[in-house]
């Protein structure tokens, strides 16, 4: 019962029943919703960066994923929030793990045009090269998408461009882009 009201009041973003939730002992990683969400994953995934840092705070693990294998982290950068993808990645999330459809997190900030969470995952380290179950890297998806910021950030960051598929893919401006890239390998 306490564990479904923590998770809840994270869902809802609601810091004062969750700091009263927090003083009563529970596994904050073993309780999860039918589908294996936990707290903080959910709290991710609606920003609510306050209540993150208070269920890891409490002892909530960065790296627990669901029944698609997806972590707190992937499911901020989905939802392109910025600030609980730079409380993840500071607590020691690992930035490159892989759900159940080879997407990471750069994979799924890039798909879904989210440049401040695609830089702060390039900051800290996260690869490029990672192609998710259907071949696709960060920047195809970015360039798929049409989301030329984000192309903008790959490319600087050295993204290694498969360019004619990328280019098949592309906006015209996303091909302006990457057509100095065509020759990498």
């Amino acid at each position: 019962e306490q564990w479904r009201e923590l998770y809840g009041a994270a869902a809802f973003g609601n810091v004062a029943k969750v700091e009263a939730l927090l003083q009563l002992p529970m596994d904050l990683d073993s309780r999860t919703d039918e589908d294996g969400i936990t707290p903080l994953m959910r709290a991710s995934e609606c920003g609510h960066v306050e209540i993150a840092q208070l269920l890891l705070e409490a002892g909530a693990e960065t790296d627990v994923s669901d029944s698609d294998r997806c972590t707190a982290l992937m499911c901020a950068a989905w939802n392109g929030r910025a600030s609980v993808v730079e409380l993840l990645l500071d607590a020691g999330a690992q930035k490159d793990l892989r759900d159940s459809e080879g997407l990471t997190a750069l994979i799924s900030a890039s798909r879904c045009g989210h440049a401040e969470a695609v830089h702060l995952l390039l900051s800290a380290g996260a690869q490029t090269c990672v192609r998710d179950d259907e071949n696709r890297t960060a920047l195809m998806h970015a360039a798929y998408n049409g989301h030329a910021p984000v192309v903008r950030l790959l490319l600087e960051a050295g993204a290694h461009v498969p360019a004619r598929t990328a280019l098949m893919v592309a906006d015209p401006e996303i091909r302006r882009l990457l057509e100095p890239a065509t020759t990498c390998p």
